[in-house]
Order: C-alpha cells, then structure tokens, then sequence
C-alpha cells in the first residue's frame, strides 16, 4: 500500500476483461484504499494469471480456483474479498484482518425463473436446489474449486441482489468506468 500509494499508477493489475468481476473488485479496492492503479484488461482471467505469473502486472483480483497457483508456490495470495475467512483457503487472511478497509467482492452464481412463476412455486424451487446444494458430491465439487455454497431464500438472494446493485453501481459512478 505503502508503494501504491508513493506511485500512483505505477501499479498494473489485470482482469478477466473490461467491466469483469475482477476489475469492478479491483476499481472497488482502489476507491477504499485511496490508491491509483493502472489497469490491464485481459480477454479472460486464463491470460490476465498468465500474465501475472510472467511478471507483466503487478496483481490480479480472481476467484479462490486461483489458489492452485498459491498452494504450488507460483502465486502468493494476499488478501480475500470477504468479511470471514474462506473455508478452502483459511490460511489467507481477509482484507479488514489486515487493516485495509472491508472491501467486499464475491463471485456468485444464483438460479432464477421468470417474475411470472408463483411464489409457492419458486418457494418449492429453491428448497429443492437447497438440498441439491447440500448433498456430499456437489458440496465436494464446489469445495474442490474453492468456493463456498450459501443456500439463502429467494428474498434473501434478492435482497443481496438489491445490496451488490446498490454497491457496484456506486463504484462504477464513482470510478467513472464505462466498457
């Protein structure tokens, strides 16, 4: 930080591509930090961990299935976008246990259906991708990619829906991004 912050800009970090997770997470990181960092946009995280691992940028925001690169010694991971500890990955620490501000960024997948469908229905839906969710192979498969099931209802997942709009459009305005 300490350097970022004594060459502004002469941080690079790169990015699945303009507009990616990854690079709103990046440009989020910057705006509550106080740092400038230049960005290098990739056509794909494959090139962007590429790129790192040569030496080309400096750092590179991506999913825990990164962490590979970390556990052989090729990368080091320093920080997690997440207010705990990630399950897989419990030797890295997150971003407020080392006095950065809380800057919260998680990839998430989520099933939807069409407005139109009855509550009820949707009710049942998701109860039964929630016990889907919970049998062993899938939570192993999920674990095995370093990712972490969070079943949650559908007002709860429409509720954080709601939040990351809310959050990531802010950062969009504030950092004056555009595709």
């Amino acid at each position: 930080m300490a350097w970022a912050k004594a060459h502004p800009g002469m941080l690079r970090f790169g990015s699945s591509g303009m507009g990616s997770s990854p690079h709103i997470s990046a440009e989020l990181f910057a705006w509550a930090t106080g740092i400038e960092m230049l960005h290098t946009p990739y056509r794909g995280s494959a090139p962007a961990l590429t790129d790192l691992l040569a030496g080309h940028v400096n750092a590179l925001f991506d999913s825990a299935t990164t962490m590979r690169f970390a556990r052989e010694g090729r990368l080091r991971a320093l920080a997690i976008c997440q207010p705990r500890r990630n399950a897989t990955a419990p030797e890295v620490p997150t971003m407020a246990e080392q006095g950065l501000p809380q800057v919260e960024a998680r990839t998430f997948y989520g099933f939807f259906c069409p407005a139109a469908v009855p509550a009820p229905l949707q009710d049942r839906i998701a109860g039964d991708l929630r016990g889907v969710a919970a049998a062993e192979p899938i939570q192993r498969a999920i674990t095995d990619d370093g990712l972490e099931a969070m079943a949650e209802t559908p007002a709860e997942f429409a509720a954080y829906l709601a939040g990351q709009h809310a959050l990531w459009s802010r950062v969009v305005r504030e950092r004056n991004l555009s595709l």
